[in-house]
């Protein structure tokens, strides 16, 4: 929808924001068919659509406002930092707009696996909560943090070492590609502190905290 793939209408940044906003919309409709298929969904009342359900909705809304409203302030300044960092990419020319969306685009695929690992340490963590056994969580965490940091590690030295056929896979023009060329080995250390901090950040959410993840 951004460059007209497909037979699509070349829409450009709106094409892009749409495309985002429909992936987001199939993906709350996917997890919410999942919620609804687990196989033990019924023992746990999440099929419920009696009126004593019903009645517990506002109660649960304002109990999930209050609990949210730390990650959703911290959501919101890490989204305006991102867009002041763009905004100020502009700032210096087309060709380092251009690179540092490259950039910023490869960083994007990295980010996905320390999501992955930080979703899978949520789970542990919540299950040893579940169990009753808190501390073990502790341990959980660090063991996925170190995962984290060994894979997002290894992304990083090939981001550096192959970064020439990375760099070249984005069309662009010879200029762009030399300004992501000396971007990429700057930028790279740092998915290492971004494996980190979503591990846990996911394991403060299990422990129930929001406050300190946010």
């Amino acid at each position: 929808m951004s460059g007209g793939h497909f037979g699509l209408p070349a829409m450009g940044a709106v094409g892009a924001a749409t495309a985002t906003a429909i992936a987001s919309g199939l993906g709350a409709v996917g997890m919410i068919a999942a919620a609804l298929t687990l196989p033990r969904a019924k023992e746990r009342g999440v099929r419920r659509i009696d009126a004593a359900a019903w009645r517990g909705v506002p109660a649960g809304i304002a109990a999930l406002a209050v609990f949210g409203i730390v990650p959703a302030v911290a959501s919101g300044l890490e989204l305006a930092g991102f867009s002041i960092l763009i905004a100020l990419s502009t700032q210096f020319g087309d060709d380092v707009a251009h690179a540092f969306q490259i950039v910023f685009s490869v960083h994007n695929v990295t980010f996905a696996l320390a999501l992955g690992l930080g979703s899978a340490c949520g789970v542990r963590v919540g299950n040893a909560v579940g169990e009753g056994e808190p501390k073990a969580g502790i341990s959980r965490a660090l063991i996925a943090t170190g995962l984290s940091m060994l894979a997002l590690g290894a992304c990083g030295i090939v981001l550096i070492v192959a970064r020439g056929p990375i760099v070249a896979a984005f069309p662009s023009d010879a200029a762009t590609h030399a300004v992501a060329l000396a971007m990429l080995p700057v930028w790279a250390p740092f998915i290492l502190f971004d494996g980190a901090q979503v591990v846990l950040v996911y394991a403060l959410r299990s422990l129930g905290d929001q406050v300190v993840a946010g």
